[in-house]
């Protein structure tokens, strides 16, 4: 049967249409992508002025032992998209519009090396199901100027766990970059350059599960001071992660949160780790029924358990890839909030950060070079537990030792 031309038209137009429902969200009228975030319908403002906020549907969110944990699993995730990305900024935020935008227009001034770059931005819900409108305007809104930007709303209250574990879902053949933002950071203009470095270099390196992006960080042990290498290195190791940005190792990241969707269903199991500040802190929210603000314990259980480690930059000046303005949330108190950030960060390339070391120095929870680390044998064939690390400043009654 021979097909006319207006037959073959109305055709491509059907695979045309059909296609963009699947690949485009601006144009999703017939709600057919696979379990992808859907776009609210955003109610007029009232004649009386008053700001009117998103009326939704939101299915049941099952609440483990843990707080926080959603029902959705990482295997059940749809891929990310687009396939073919040098770059994924994932910015992950809830309710703070003006933190967003300023870090949207941090990255439109990053340098990208010409390469195909997307930013995701996935905004929370509240637990009654809303979507905080001048947040979800103000992302939609952005323009950038280097590749495409997505606005995604979380189906359903998915909390700091899910925003950071389940807002990247690479294929196995991917080769991505994926750097995860939260909304109160500024990032540098060579960011993406540093990780593009870093993750070339190292990313053959089964035990590093990722890359900080921060120039500050403090000592986890308990060590006087902030976490610094000798001024001759450039980046180092070290046995927790930075989340003033952080761009995961794909494979590492992927079995990190199958593991973490596993172990989160074992009753009475808590991530802790002797000898580390972070479990203080763990602890305590534990007594107060707090634990869903703080996603990070689990990685850092995760590392200890599997001997993996993080880069981090260790730049002239303390220089970092990002800075980060302490907005009032889950971790910061109004108080700490930065309205003038004098924090140093990267302004101008050295070609010295392109000589990166083959194995990095590795510095321990309280600063000190660990070179027992270094046994990169033991390391990838090893059970054995990972040296011991002294404390400096925890009392007696809180017995500490990594083992």
């Amino acid at each position: 049967m021979r097909w006319s031309r207006c037959s073959k038209v109305v055709i491509w137009l059907i695979v045309v249409v059909v296609t963009l429902q699947l690949l485009d969200y601006d144009w999703n009228i017939f709600n057919l992508t696979r379990n992808r975030p859907s776009r609210p319908n955003l109610l007029s403002t009232s004649d009386s002025g008053s700001k009117s906020t998103l009326q939704v549907n939101v299915p049941v969110v099952h609440q483990g032992h843990h707080t926080n944990k959603t029902s959705v699993r990482f295997i059940d995730l749809p891929l990310s998209t687009p396939f073919d990305l040098d770059l994924r900024v994932i910015v992950i935020t809830y309710n703070r519009g003006n933190s967003v935008l300023r870090l949207l227009n941090s990255l439109n001034e990053a340098d990208y090396l010409g390469d195909k770059v997307a930013i995701d931005v996935w905004i929370d819900r509240s637990k009654d199901g809303v979507i905080h409108e001048e947040t979800y305007a103000k992302a939609r809104q952005f323009k950038f100027k280097h590749g495409i930007i997505n606005v995604h709303n979380q189906t359903q209250h998915a909390g700091i766990y899910g925003q950071w574990m389940k807002t990247w879902n690479p294929s196995l053949d991917s080769k991505e970059i994926a750097v995860i933002l939260e909304d109160d950071l500024t990032v540098s203009k060579y960011f993406y350059k540093w990780l593009k470095n870093v993750h070339a270099k190292y990313d053959s390196l089964l035990y590093i599960n990722g890359f900080a992006l921060q120039g500050y960080s403090m000592k986890h042990g308990g060590g006087p001071g902030q976490l610094r290498a000798p001024d001759e290195n450039i980046v180092f190791m070290y046995p927790i992660l930075g989340t003033w940005g952080f761009s995961p190792s794909r494979e590492n990241w992927i079995k990190y949160v199958k593991w973490y969707d596993n172990m989160s269903e074992v009753s009475g199991f808590h991530p802790t780790v002797a000898g580390i500040l972070p479990t203080l802190w763990y602890n305590n929210f534990l007594k107060q029924g707090k634990t869903g603000g703080m996603w990070s314990m689990w990685h850092v259980y995760h590392a200890w358990k599997f001997k993996e480690r993080s880069i981090y930059p260790n730049l002239p000046g303390k220089c970092g890839l990002t800075i980060n303005w302490k907005e009032a949330g889950l971790h910061y108190s109004k108080s700490q909030t930065v309205t003038e950030n004098k924090d140093p960060i990267l302004t101008a390339w050295d070609g010295k950060f392109d000589n990166l070391p083959d194995v990095p120095i590795h510095l321990n929870v309280n600063g000190k070079i660990d070179e027992n680390f270094l046994n990169i044998n033991t390391l990838l064939n090893s059970r054995d537990p990972v040296p011991r690390f002294k404390v400096f400043c925890f009392p007696a009654s809180l017995a500490i030792k990594m083992e």
